[in-house]
């Protein structure tokens, strides 16, 4: 990954390279629309081929232009698990000025992101460098907590 100079060159590199088993890579590069979520399982059997399946940034309807959801389902198990459809619809509703700490509080934090087998949320920009990971973790009470470190 760290050879390649386009986001066109990474894009291919993931969608093609051997892998020993399945992996969700999501992808993004700094300029507009440059974002994907690529879906690869392995092959059960070693005589078929693995499953690629990739969903770029603007695919769906209604076009989302600027975010790509991805729960912990594969893309090929569902016409859009209830969770991606929700997080999707709010974040329509809030609009891209919805800053990052709003986006934790108001749809990580929140059902259907959020619920008690949650382990962590990560929101990532390329284009500003932002990266954050919560960590959720259970007290003694067996109530969800997060570590914002």
């Amino acid at each position: 990954m760290e050879q390649s100079k386009t986001y066109e060159e990474a894009l291919s590199m993931l969608q093609q390279g051997e892998l020993a088993s399945g992996a969700y890579f999501i992808i993004s590069g700094v300029n507009g629309h440059q974002g994907a979520i690529i879906n690869r399982n392995y092959p059960e059997n070693e005589n078929d081929h693995p499953s690629i399946v990739v969903e770029h940034l603007g695919d769906s309807k209604p076009k989302k232009q600027w975010f790509l959801v991805q729960s912990n389902k594969d893309r090929e198990d569902y016409p859009r698990d209830i969770k991606v459809k929700k997080v999707e619809k709010r974040l329509v509703e809030f609009g891209n000025n919805i800053n990052y700490d709003q986006a934790f509080d108001l749809i990580c934090s929140q059902s259907p992101s959020f619920e008690k087998t949650t382990i962590y949320s990560t929101i990532q920009s390329a284009s500003d460098s932002y990266f954050k990971t919560i960590i959720y973790y259970r007290d003694n009470n067996n109530n969800n907590k997060k570590n914002n470190n």
